[in-house]
């Protein structure tokens, strides 16, 4: 019975470094580097354009932020006034 406690103990410590070295490699994330560019697609005209990060920042601190999650994907949707065609609409993610 003790070998048990301490089996599961150590797993619990593992476990334990296993959460903080995950959390230590999502601060540093290379998506918070001032040099990054993100590129975005406007829903409504389909312009493609890019934003340094600290734009990107400034532009959706207070947006409205929608966020769809399945099993296979996920997509964040953020409103905006489009630089392009001057409406007010979804922004996405998009690969270029």
């Amino acid at each position: 019975m003790k070998s048990v406690g301490i089996l599961l103990f150590i797993v619990g410590i593992g476990n334990f470094v296993y959460q903080g070295i995950l959390t230590l490699r999502k601060l540093r994330k290379e998506a918070n580097e001032v040099r990054t560019t993100h590129r975005f697609c406007c829903t409504a005209c389909g312009e493609k354009y890019e934003l340094s990060t600290v734009e990107t920042k400034e532009k959706i601190k207070w947006s409205i932020h929608i966020r769809k999650e399945t099993l296979n994907t996920q997509k964040s949707l953020y409103k905006f006034i489009c630089p392009i065609c001057g409406e007010k609409n979804f922004r996405n993610d998009c690969m270029i």
